[in-house]
């Protein structure tokens, strides 16, 4: 899986003003998550919401939906908190994702968290995440 191409997102600069000023062992994954999410979609915008890296997807009719966020808490597990904005929004349809590794923890209809406990789960699980990332976002 290709982690940046031509058509990825672009990086904030703000996301990485807050990464480099993290002290974690866990600098180089999270940007490589950075990398991941941005490649899915052109569309796909980062920014620090919440004190995290936070990114949204612009839709058709010219809004954003927020769909994920890193959760940056101290220790050595990064999470990605997969949702369908800042607050559940009981309309939208239920996500339906394809997921046969079960990364996905779900918290409730639509949402989730995908946990990389070290850098050989990233490693282990980078492919997957970024297919159910896709059918995530094709869902918002």
């Amino acid at each position: 899986m290709t982690e940046q191409s031509d058509t990825s997102a672009p990086a904030d600069p703000g996301v990485d003003a807050l990464v480099a000023g993290l002290v974690s062992p866990r600098e180089a994954d999270i940007q490589r998550l950075r990398s991941i999410i941005r490649a899915t979609d052109a569309r796909i915008t980062e920014s620090v919401k919440w004190n995290s890296p936070s990114y949204a997807l612009a839709r058709t009719d010219g809004t954003a939906i927020d769909f994920a966020t890193l959760n940056l808490r101290p220790g050595n597990t990064v999470r990605v908190v997969l949702h369908t904005g800042a607050k559940p929004d009981p309309a939208h349809p239920e996500l339906v994702i394809d997921d046969p590794d079960g990364l996905l923890k779900w918290l409730g209809r639509n949402r989730a968290i995908v946990a990389f406990a070290d850098t050989g789960a990233l490693d282990a699980r980078a492919e997957g995440f970024g297919a159910a990332l896709r059918q995530w976002i094709s869902q918002l």
